[in-house]
């Protein structure tokens, strides 16, 4: 059985792999349109995570600091895409 940091290392590891996805999209196309939908494509992953969570946290199956991990996450990737749209 896993232990509670192990759980969050776990997601972390799933957000830093979704990071590194992002970054691999963004330099294969460096037009405006195509950073914005990278982001965007960050942004969804990560929501499906943090949405998934919730329910696990829900059934009493997983820890509210972990679904507060995974906030932090969407809320950063949320930042990254009003940026990359711009003013």
């Amino acid at each position: 059985m896993k232990t509670r940091s192990e759980g969050v290392r776990d997601l972390e590891y799933l957000c830093h792999w979704s990071r590194r996805w992002l970054d691999a999209e963004r330099a294969i196309d460096k037009t405006k349109d195509k950073q914005v939908a990278a982001y965007s494509t960050h942004l969804d992953r990560v929501k499906a995570l943090e949405a998934a969570w919730q329910k696990v946290v829900k059934n009493g199956e997983g820890a509210k600091y972990e679904l507060a991990a995974l906030t932090f996450y969407r809320i950063e990737a949320e930042q990254w895409l009003i940026e990359a749209k711009g003013p």
